[in-house]
This record gives C-alpha cells, structure tokens and sequence, in this order.
C-alpha cells in the first residue's frame, strides 16, 4: 500500500511539475509576442524632397519604434540622391526587430531650374546700311547644366529685332533681343559729265553735258 500510495504521490509530482512547465512556457510565449510588436517607421521631413542641381542633399533620416512599447528600433537607409546629376532617387529605409520588418521610401528629385544664358557681341560703332541685311556680330549661349548652347541657339528676325531663343534638357528657356541699328551716313554723289568749268560766248546757249547721281 505505502509503495503504491508512494507511486501515486510521485506521479502527481511529476503531473504537477509538467503542468507548471507547460504554464511557464505559455507565459513565455505570450510575453514574447507582447514585447514582439510590429514596428512604426516615420520619415523625418517631406517623402518628396527637390533639390537643385549642384547644391548639397542633407540626409533627414527617419525614426522606428515599437508600436506599444515606444522603444526605438535602427533604420538601415539604402541608396543615396548624386545631385551632381539630374535625376529622380529613390531612398529605401528599413527597419527590423523581433521578425517584423517595415520599409518607408522617399524620393529626392534633383532638378535644374536655371535658365540658359545668351550673350551677345556688338560694336557700338556698328550699323546695317538701309536695305541690306544684318550681318551677324557674334553671340553664344551657355547653361549651367548642359554646357554649350551656341549651335542650338534659333534667330528670329521680326522687322528691325532679331529674337534670339534657346532652351536646355531641363525645358528652361531664354529669349534675348537685338535691335538692329540701320543707319546711311553717306550722301548722294553726283557726278558730272564733261568739264566742270564751261566759257559761252555773249549769247550763245548753254548745252547740258550731262550728270547723274547715285546713292550707296
């Protein structure tokens, strides 16, 4: 009887223990998924950012905390904006715990908004005579981005303006105007025809010998 009372007594010790395990593991488990929750990624600043070509890109970065706890995770950041070159980049961000993974993009747009610029050589002693056509001085263009504009400059002529017009990769455009400066400061010559000097007798006529005048 007390062998059997003992068996008894024993397995209800080791019925007792397992129940307990099993209970403690449970507990474990709940908590690890109530210190497992998914996370929040915010990005500091504008998911679009422009920044214009050639000027510097500071990296905002982003924050990732644990939904419940508020506890702050890392934030890996993938990809990065070469603002030496216009472009659209995507930024990745990601950030991981406890077997949740959650990702933001942001996307940087570097852009050129400067316009071209149209230089113009003149003489300010030049002129275009009356009538004839304007004989080009010289002109060139240039743009921050692309370089060297000149062979794709367009002229316009609209009465006494020339328009001169271009435009980069980047769509910005630019318009310069020259006024075309018509001036004749040369007269007529006439030249006559035989002597200049003629001697009539008293009442004899005078003969036209002839003249003719031109203009430049």
């Amino acid at each position: 009887k007390r062998k059997i009372e003992m068996t008894k007594a024993i397995r209800i010790i080791i019925i007792c223990v397992l129940a307990l395990v099993v209970a403690t593991i449970g507990v474990a488990a709940v908590r690890t998924l109530d210190f497992d929750p998914p996370v929040t990624l915010l990005l500091n600043g504008e998911g679009d950012i422009y920044v214009e070509y050639g000027q510097e890109y500071t990296e905002q970065g982003a924050v990732a905390t644990l939904s419940d706890a508020q506890e702050k995770v890392p934030v890996t950041i993938v990809g990065q904006a070469d603002t030496s070159r216009v472009g659209d980049y995507l930024i990745k961000y990601i950030a991981s715990f406890g077997g949740h993974t959650t990702t933001a993009y942001r996307c940087v747009h570097v852009i050129d908004s400067e316009v071209p610029v149209i230089t113009l050589t003149s003489d300010p002693k030049s002129y275009t005579l009356i009538g004839e056509a304007y004989r080009e001085e010289g002109f060139m263009a240039r743009d921050n981005y692309d370089g060297d504009l000149t062979d794709q400059v367009v002229k316009t002529i609209l009465g006494n303006k020339i328009i001169y017009s271009v435009s980069d990769s980047s769509g910005n455009s630019v318009e310069v105007v020259r006024n075309i400066v018509y001036y004749d400061p040369y007269p007529p010559q006439i030249v006559l025809e035989g002597k200049t000097s003629i001697t009539l007798n008293y009442g004899e006529a005078y003969v036209e010998p002839g003249y003719s005048a031109t203009d430049n």
